[in-house]
């Protein structure tokens, strides 16, 4: 049974007051989420500086996808400013990279 004033209860036909309003609080943070912001999503300007960072003397985009498990376009989408935010679970993947990076640059990043 699912808890009356719920956007899940809402969802299973229930039109009560209190499952009603659940799902215009829901509706709202959909429209706006300017206002509301969204919780799975982070600004990637940090993750880009740092990106550039570490692309420049040591590592390539293809080292750090490796190393995070991240997909190289959206490394190099996230780098270029191409997007503005990211989901929080990609950039907690990439949280790791700052301890996992080896001392020494790879011979790739190196030759360029």
């Amino acid at each position: 049974m699912t808890k009356h004033g719920t956007r899940s209860c809402y969802m299973l036909g229930c039109r009560r007051s209190e499952c009603r309003a659940a799902h215009a609080r829901y509706m709202n943070m959909r429209r706006n989420p300017d206002i509301y912001g969204d919780p799975s999503r982070v600004s990637s300007a940090q993750w880009a500086s740092l990106l550039r960072a570490l692309t420049m003397p040591l590592y390539t985009l293809d080292d750090l996808a490796k190393l995070t498990g991240v997909p190289y376009g959206l490394l190099k989408n996230v780098r270029s400013g191409r997007y503005s935010n990211m989901n929080r679970a990609t950039a907690e993947r990439l949280l790791p990279v700052l301890d996992v990076l080896p001392e020494e640059p790879t011979e790739e990043a190196q030759a360029s």
